[in-house]
């Protein structure tokens, strides 16, 4: 299947990584910075999306390297809103709220650090995200499932990182 946003779900360019890790925090820019400061900063958004009341959403992910993901909504003025970090458990409860697609997925959280599919399950595409939860010291793992004939979320899941958290991966 062939998304509308697959350019969006390339890898982050290393120098583009390296810029928003390297600049601190996205949570203490001010809302309404125009957003051409922020891109100055940052480099650009990895992904770029229009929200139903017209309003752009932009969001700066680390993944697949990282644990963090930064979103605003841009006015028509071009100013931003409070950066949210996206990649926490409070954040995951908007999955709970009406019908999600994958580009809705994509709008809010970014893309994903990896897509796969499950012998188990070949009806479904599961996006994972790594994030740091447990009390801030924890790699944590989001898993979305999403059905392939009709593109919308089937259910999420949150857990330890297997791949990343030592105490579930071992020596």
């Amino acid at each position: 299947m062939t998304y509308p946003f697959k350019h969006s779900l390339k890898i982050l360019s290393l120098a583009s990584l390296i810029t928003l890790v390297g600049c601190g925090s996205m949570g203490k820019i001010a809302p309404g910075t125009p957003l051409q400061s922020v891109v100055s900063q940052y480099g650009q958004p990895s992904v770029e999306c229009q929200n139903p009341n017209g309003t752009k959403r932009v969001v700066w992910t680390q993944e697949p390297a990282g644990e963090e993901a930064w979103a605003a909504n841009v006015d028509a003025s071009g100013g931003v809103s409070e950066f949210t970090q996206v990649l926490t458990a409070d954040q995951f409860t908007v999955l709970n709220q009406g019908s999600w697609t994958a580009e809705r997925v994509n709008c809010q959280f970014g893309p994903p650090a990896r897509i796969t599919t499950y012998p188990n399950n070949p009806n479904q595409f599961v996006w994972q995200y790594h994030y740091i939860g447990g009390g801030s010291s924890e790699f944590m793992l989001l898993s979305i499932n999403i059905n392939k004939a009709s593109n919308r979320v089937a259910g999420y899941a949150t857990g330890m990182d297997p791949e990343l958290n030592p105490l579930i991966a071992g020596p």
